[in-house]
């Protein structure tokens, strides 16, 4: 589970393959909340928010359109849900009722009614029942051949021989 992280080392690509995913049981999920944009306006910054944030560290809050393309370019999970969270302004107001320096700071963009430019997003990822491993193309003579590797635990895969029938054997 990541809350109130994600947003700033999943902006990277690879990031879950890569990085999340391995230590993922097969079939496990990925749950993830993050503060984000109704709608991205990095190119014309309220001044609402400014208040509290710089344009940089606004940079780390995206849009629900943002957060599912980033996500759906992961190999190795299928995508659930990536949406606005329906407790939005409940998550909002508890984060504003803390009395950390975080929270005491970003108060005065939302006193100022910037809570109408953010909100909170859930994403929900499901481990693919193979471990991808990547993709390797090759051109021969003008002709362009794309070869997926995948990663699977035999093991496994021969204690469960009911699961035989299954062209990539799943991971435990």
């Amino acid at each position: 589970m990541s809350t109130d992280s994600y947003n700033y080392f999943g902006r990277d690509e690879t990031y879950l393959d890569k990085k999340l995913l391995p230590f993922v049981k097969c079939g496990g999920y990925v749950y993830i909340a993050i503060p984000g944009m109704v709608r991205d306006c990095h190119d014309s910054l309220p001044s609402e928010l400014l208040l509290s944030w710089t344009p940089e560290q606004l940079d780390y809050m995206h849009d629900v359109s943002y957060w599912t393309d980033m996500v759906s370019k992961c190999r190795g999970a299928k995508v659930l849900t990536v949406e606005q969270m329906q407790s939005n302004e409940e998550v909002w107001a508890d984060w504003l009722s803390q009395d950390n320096e975080y929270a005491v700071g970003d108060r005065r963009s939302m006193d100022a009614g910037a809570g109408k430019y953010l909100n909170f997003i859930k994403i929900v990822l499901q481990k693919n029942d193979f471990a991808f491993w990547g993709i390797v193309q090759i051109t021969l003579s003008g002709i362009s051949i794309t070869i997926q590797f995948a990663y699977a635990d035999y093991a496994y895969y021969f204690r469960e021989k009911t699961r035989a029938h299954r062209s990539v054997p799943p991971c435990s």
